[in-house]
């Protein structure tokens, strides 16, 4: 005797010997974070010129199905990540992101449910960085799934006390700092060779004028009033 099962719906159409369905609806989600880590190469505590910003991005498959293929041959896999700056008057140089690891062992490319794969980036600090007030940068992933349904998302920032809870850019302000430091130091020129400051001598006045912020100044102007000790102004060629 043999029988092929039923469902045990007669409202499907089939009365008999119809095969038991069990569908699982495919749910392809990511969740990205990029963070950062401040390397302090000259130890000053704030971000400075040759000071270098690490990244890294980590992808999370919050969804029920494997996602990507190993090695993202067809770009199943494409994480664009953009950096600018604050003031928008300069594109820096984003070294990466390369890929670092995944917390199952997949390869490159494959992000099994559950997983999280790391790739890293860094940006070294010029003086066009500061001069712009600092880094702002966001990574966009999409991957496949098996059937090419894409799973996007847009990187957050780890951080939740911002007032952003999801999607904001990873940000690195460098608030700007102008200061400035003049010195006047002056030589003597004894026209007569007499070794006496008196009428007929040369006295050469330097101005040294430091930028001791941390932007470019431009615009720098030096206004010098001379006075005698015992009289009102006198006459000063320069500067």
């Amino acid at each position: 005797v043999q029988d092929d099962s039923d469902d045990g719906d007669d409202d499907d159409g089939n009365q008999f010997n119809d095969p038991t369905i069990f569908e699982i609806e495919q749910n392809p989600s990511i969740e990205v974070v990029k963070d950062f880590a401040h390397i302090d190469n000259d130890s000053d505590g704030d971000i400075s010129t040759g000071d270098r910003i690490n990244y890294t991005i980590t992808i999370e498959n919050t969804g029920n199905n494997t996602l990507g293929v190993a090695g993202a041959p067809n770009n199943e896999l494409v994480i664009d990540d953009t950096i600018s700056t604050f003031a928008g008057t300069y594109t820096p140089t984003l070294v990466g992101p390369s890929y670092s690891s995944s917390s199952l062992g997949s390869p490159y490319g494959l992000i099994k449910p559950g997983e999280v794969t790391s790739f890293t980036a860094y940006v070294v600090i010029n003086q066009d960085i500061i001069n712009a007030g600092g880094l702002i940068n966001t990574a966009s992933v999409t991957v496949l799934d098996p059937s090419n349904t894409p799973a996007t998302d847009v990187s957050d920032d780890n951080d939740d006390q911002d007032g952003n809870l999801v999607d904001d850019p990873t940000e690195n302000p460098i608030p700007g700092n102008p200061s400035l430091n003049i010195e006047k130091t002056f030589t003597v020129s004894d026209t007569n060779g007499n070794g006496v400051n008196d009428i007929g001598d040369i006295v050469h006045y330097t101005i040294t004028v430091s930028n001791t912020g941390n932007i470019d100044i431009s615009s720098v102007g030096v206004t010098d009033t001379l006075a005698g000790l015992n009289s009102g102004t006198l006459d000063l060629t320069g500067p």
